[in-house]
């Protein structure tokens, strides 16, 4: 990550790597070698090297069946073995070791599920936590056996999936859409931890990740009331303090209910670590609403959406720019600039986003709209006119793919077929659509992951 000549923060793309990085870890064996920087990918392992490059690793990987590509979601160095990494792959894990100046593997475990998180106890236990299959534990005895432990909410744990595990102090917590939990040994169950302070075991609160810091300062991101908080927490006066900073990654109901009082939402995303989001400002009397969708899954995705947001801030409040294609235009030139996308380099990134954006000037009742592969939908009471034509059994004359019954029509607007970034299109300006908003009318906005719901029969039938 640079900055370009007008200041702006900019990407590098790294060579070789072309498909979505899940994990990173710093890597040197125990102090044996000098720092590698290691990428777990759904495509393999890879390390990086001088001048930014990644290094296939798995084909050359001692053991590894027929040379075959890690699925990764997570790589963990053991504590207790620094020689030792694990691999949280889509069906299980993977051991390796490093020795003599290469990996090998040593084991595999067959799980029937994706391995998302892993940490290792003061014992030597190891943890995992899955996709959707709540926790596992494993337990290493010295014959050489393996005690597979698998905990579910039965046991105390408030979900069964989004449960995300990490060792502070020599202490195993468990991340959940509740809050902090821990396992309290004696019972072998679950139970919310309130060592971060209350507010973190009283249900309130989604935490999905910790991180530990190189001076061992503790640091968390969650979700409460749509707000995005990285925290800090530090001990001080004999108890852990709290110190965060909201990032407001989604509209609050309180601006929601004051600009647009009669909506609904329906946001159920598989992981709080994701790419779709929506945005809404008020600016000159004008309310800017998006519904916005890229194109990769999982961190990617979600950080994608974060550097989204910031952009339309930046654009429409900062800017002032309020003309719905020139808003579109502008977000794809600083998303191209950000991700270095030029169209010169065959293996340079081609990520970016769908997206749906309307102005709606309620004074007006005006709305304008403009489209990246996603179309906004129109609902509205037929006229009194069109009402006699279908009466008298003649057929109204409708736009391509409209739909009526006896008292409502709905419209589609189709969106441009480009994306925000690079694209074959990406010269071509976005289309600016105005249209009529008055009383009684609907508008609908969704991403793919609607339609996806219904295996794309939703549009089939449009």
């Amino acid at each position: 990550m640079d900055e370009n000549d007008q200041g702006l923060v900019q990407f590098r793309k790294l060579e070789n790597i072309n498909t979505q990085c899940m994990s990173f870890l710093t890597f040197n064996a125990g102090g044996q070698i000098k720092d590698k920087l290691l990428i777990g990918t759904i495509i393999g392992l890879f390390e990086i090297t001088g001048g930014g490059k990644g290094t296939f690793l798995d084909e050359s990987v001692l053991d590894n069946p027929q040379g075959r590509k890690y699925y990764i979601f997570k790589l963990y160095n053991s504590p207790g073995d620094p020689a030792r990494i694990y691999l949280g792959m889509n069906t299980g894990l993977v051991t390796l070791v490093y020795e003599k100046g290469g990996f090998k593997q040593v084991s595999e475990e067959q799980y029937q599920n994706e391995i998302r998180s892993i940490a290792e106890g003061e014992k030597g236990d190891l943890w995992l936590g899955t996709s959707i299959k709540g926790v596992i534990k494993l337990g290493f005895l010295p014959s050489g056996y393996t005690i597979i432990t698998k905990y579910t909410t039965d046991d105390g744990l408030p979900s069964m999936d989004r449960i995300f595990i990490y060792r502070f102090n020599e202490k195993i917590y468990f991340t959940t859409p509740k809050g902090i939990y821990r396992l309290n040994e004696e019972t072998n169950k679950f139970f919310p931890d309130s060592t971060f302070g209350t507010q973190f075991a009283d249900g309130s609160i989604e935490v999905f990740r910790m991180s530990i810091d190189k001076d061992s300062d503790l640091w968390m991101s969650y979700d409460k009331d749509n707000r995005w908080y990285e925290t800090f927490v530090s001990w001080k006066d004999g108890k852990y303090v709290e110190f965060n900073l909201p990032f407001y990654r989604l509209p609050t109901e309180k601006l929601l209910n004051e600009e647009l009082p009669q909506h609904f939402i329906l946001f159920k995303p598989r992981d709080i670590v994701r790419g779709d989001f929506y945005w809404m400002t008020k600016i000159d009397n004008k309310v800017c609403v998006v519904a916005a969708d890229y194109t990769g899954h999982g961190v990617p995705g979600a950080f994608m959406s974060m550097l989204g947001i910031s952009f339309l801030n930046e654009i429409v409040n900062n800017l002032k720019i309020i003309q719905s294609n020139q808003i579109l235009d502008e977000l794809r030139k600083h998303i191209m600039e950000s991700l270095k996308q030029t169209g010169e380099a065959e293996d340079e990134t081609k990520d970016g986003m769908d997206m749906a954006l309307c102005v709606i000037d309620k004074d007006h009742e005006k709305i304008q709209y403009s489209g990246a592969y996603i179309p906004l939908y129109i609902v509205r009471p037929l006229t009194a006119e069109e009402k006699n034509t279908i009466k008298k059994g003649e057929k109204l004359e409708l736009p391509r793919g409209a739909l009526h019954n006896n008292k409502y029509l709905l419209n589609q607007v189709n969106a441009d077929k480009m994306p925000i970034g690079i694209s074959a299109k990406n010269l071509e300006p976005f289309t600016h659509n105005e249209l009529d908003l008055k009383h009684g009318y609907s508008i609908y906005l969704f991403s793919d992951g609607y339609v996806d719901q219904f295996e794309g029969l939703l549009v089939r039938s449009l």
